[in-house]
């Protein structure tokens, strides 16, 4: 009994993993991407000039060239340098 326990686990284990390798090989961006114009769709967007941050909500889309990014929340912060980086 507990080898089948064993072998059920470890199938679960090796198609979680299959299943995330697999994912992550479908996500990938072009070269020529960061030469693109970026688009940036969300339900709501809120501003601070003053530290510079700007904050995307509610189904949140990033496109540029063939990569798309979908998610939640988009915090974009801008440096001294003008480099605008989000997370």
């Amino acid at each position: 009994m507990m080898s089948q326990k064993n072998n059920l686990a470890r199938c679960l284990y090796l198609a979680l993993v299959w299943a995330l390798t697999w994912q992550v090989s479908l996500s990938h961006a072009e070269r020529a991407d960061r030469d693109q114009p970026v688009h940036l769709e969300a339900e709501q967007v809120s501003i601070d000039d003053a530290k510079q941050i700007s904050t995307f909500v509610g189904k949140v889309l990033l496109t540029q060239g063939t990569l798309t990014i979908r998610g939640d929340k988009l915090v974009v912060k801008q440096n001294q340098e003008g480099l605008q980086l989000g997370t």
